[in-house]
């Protein structure tokens, strides 16, 4: 399972913290926060993009698979910024 993620090169930070819930159909509710680092430490941006942007495809786990239901798949999730400022 990856996670698609673009961001700016002005992002104030080298990495960023997610909150990612998966609600499958049948079963239990997956909530987890990740840390993906986006920036190696001279701060040259990892990802693919011109300009400002930068697109990534971040592996979360190996091994995923989401069994379709009526021949659709009915799985949901969400995604939020964990980052604060202090």
């Amino acid at each position: 399972m990856y996670v698609n993620l673009r961001n700016s090169v002005d992002y104030s930070y080298s990495n960023i913290w997610l909150f990612l819930t998966i609600k499958p159909p049948k079963g239990q509710t997956v909530a987890d926060t990740v840390e993906f680092v986006l920036a190696d430490p001279s701060g040259k941006w990892f990802g693919n993009g011109y300009g400002k942007l930068r697109d990534n495809k971040l592996l979360y786990r190996r091994n995923v698979y989401f069994p379709a239901t009526d021949g659709r798949l009915h799985h949901y999730g969400t995604t939020r910024n964990a980052h604060r400022n202090t």
